[in-house]
């Protein structure tokens, strides 16, 4: 995969310009405020990684601090991006597809009311699920760092599997809107207290209502919550970090193991549907499916040459 000596490559750079360009008209159209300290400091931050990943690219060459500065500013970019549009997407306002959603688990054989239960009677288990669950900014880190240092194509590869997955998350989001199990099911807030986080689930509604009755007005990057339910993002994520961290030495089963527990505590803690862990799976496994075929047809086919992979 050429990368121009960027990380991820100097194409996904401009698709995610387009995809910055496309929040900031959505924002704009909405009429909404923004908190600019929140944007100066991302931009700020973003830059300060550019600098140092160009200066280690071309006057001190270090490929893997170059392709680790490169990625946490393209992950910081990509994701105040992509959550800007998540909030546009909620107030499109579409109507809520969650009783459809608990069907479907009841079709499947998934009662969502006997797993929490399940869970509030271990509080050891809500308690490692929680752990689990909020695992993944330390993940993202342990990649983007790893990976700069073991494998930069695998790196490269990971950034356009995250963006690509969470254009897919924003865009279903907006045609099958939820809000979430724990306000579908609507369990007795006394039994929430078994939680670490009584809250779980459920920390994204006043957003998520004050963008679908109009109300909302002002948009703090800085303090955007997650609003998607279908599909899984935590999903898309667990298998993304797994399959990441297979490249690593020492953390392939851990990350495996970790992973697993994470999209499990998807469905107790973050109040996801089984339907919403089951669509997350197939957009990260169909995107990685699909990266591959793409790798497969870039590489030369033996005793082609050039041919093969024309310029």
């Amino acid at each position: 995969m050429h990368t121009d000596g960027l990380t991820p490559s100097r194409g996904v750079w401009a698709c995610l310009a387009v995809v910055t360009a496309l929040a900031c008209l959505a924002v704009a159209a909405k009429g909404w405020t923004v908190a600019l300290d929140d944007v100066a400091l991302i931009v700020v931050v973003s830059a300060l990684f550019i600098c140092i990943g160009a200066a280690y690219a071309r006057w001190r060459p270090s490929p893997a601090i170059s392709a680790a500065c490169g990625a946490l500013a393209f992950f910081i970019l990509s994701t105040a991006a992509l959550a800007s549009l998540s909030y546009v997407g909620v107030g499109v306002g579409r109507p809520l597809v969650d009783a459809q959603f608990a069907r479907l688990d009841a079709a499947a054989g998934f009662d969502w009311n006997a797993h929490l239960a399940a869970v509030l009677e271990r509080p050891w288990l809500a308690h490692v699920l929680t752990l689990a669950y909020f695992s993944c900014q330390a993940q993202f880190m342990v990649v983007i760092l790893g990976l700069a240092l073991v494998d930069r194509k695998a790196l490269g590869e990971f950034m356009i599997l995250y963006a690509a997955t969470a254009v897919i998350v924003v865009v279903v989001s907006v045609a099958l809107p939820a809000a979430g199990a724990y306000i579908h099911h609507a369990p007795d807030p006394n039994l929430l207290a078994g939680l670490p986080d009584p809250e779980a689930g459920r920390w994204h509604m006043r957003d998520f209502t004050a963008l679908r009755d109009g109300s909302f007005q002002h948009l703090s990057i800085g303090g955007v919550e997650g609003l998607i339910t279908f599909p899984s993002f935590h999903t898309v994520l667990g298998v993304l970090f797994a399959r990441a961290l297979l490249r690593l030495p020492y953390l392939g089963l851990a990350g495996i193991a970790l992973n697993g527990v994470m999209i499990i505590s998807t469905l107790s803690i973050g109040g996801h549907y089984l339907v919403d862990v089951l669509a997350g799976g197939g957009i990260a496994l169909a995107a990685v499916a699909a990266l591959q075929a793409a790798r497969t047809v870039a590489v030369p086919a033996p005793g082609r040459g050039r041919e093969a992979c024309p310029a």
